[in-house]
């Protein structure tokens, strides 16, 4: 398999009143093109700290993180901000979603900023809404959308540019148990049908469960890897 990401002994480290604070503590691992990974562990363990680093929104202390072979810590501002509008997709607990705008517009936005004409963008946009079950509501702005719609339509808008990697930092934590359950669904489809890679931190059991592949998260390090458990049990077989 195409190695999509990889992280190299990446460390993380703040000062915080005069105190040094270890995050991350030399971590490596890689995410194959595709792959459904589970990022799991306490408050605390690093696991939204490594979901930023891997998705370009901070830089590590020290390490490299590597995208389709291209090392991030190289790029300026402009080229970052460039390959997450085109390369990656975000999911967040809290939406983030731009109030003033529609739910169609939110979902177009990416595609406008990665230069897609207004007719192509409003044409995909209004697609993908319809693919989560949203076509009934695209002229309505966040505040007229339930929370798990508005899940929805951050999918929707994650996806707009074909990335083929989603990154998803507690996705399901604001909601129900039957939208969260739908929303579990709506991931495995989109990994299904488009072949994009998940990475999804999560304290839902259910979810980290339904993923194949699962990395426990302690202290700032990797403590468990069901993949690399599978390797080392098939080499002791």
């Amino acid at each position: 398999m195409t190695i999509l990401l990889r992280a190299e002994s990446v460390e993380k480290s703040f000062q915080l009143e005069g105190r040094h604070i270890e995050v991350l503590k030399g971590l490596s691992l890689e995410i194959e093109a595709g792959e459904r990974v589970a990022i799991v562990g306490t408050s605390g363990a690093g696991k939204s700290t490594l979901l930023h680093l891997l998705g370009a929104l901070d830089q590590p202390t020290a390490g490299e993180i590597y995208l389709q072979g291209e090392a991030l810590t190289t790029k300026s501002h402009d080229e970052l901000a460039a390959l997450r509008n085109k390369r990656l997709g975000f999911i967040f607990q809290f939406h983030h979603l731009l109030k003033e705008l529609t739910a169609l517009e939110n979902v177009m936005m990416p595609a406008l900023i990665a230069r897609v004409s207004q007719a192509e963008a409003k044409r995909s946009a209004g697609e993908l809404l319809e693919r989560v079950g949203l076509s009934h509501r695209l002229d309505h702005r966040p505040s007229e959308l339930s929370g798990g719609e508005q899940q929805r339509v951050s999918l929707a808008r994650a996806l707009i540019n074909r990335p083929p990697l989603l990154l998803a930092d507690e996705p399901t934590g604001n909601l129900d148990g039957s939208t969260s359950a739908e929303i579990h669904a709506l991931l495995e489809s989109v990994n299904r049908e488009h072949g994009t890679a998940l990475v999804i931190v999560t304290h839902s059991e259910e979810l980290a469960q339904s993923m194949p592949r699962r990395l426990v998260m302690v202290d700032g390090r990797i403590d468990q890897d069901d993949k690399q458990q599978m390797k080392r049990d098939c080499a002791d077989a």
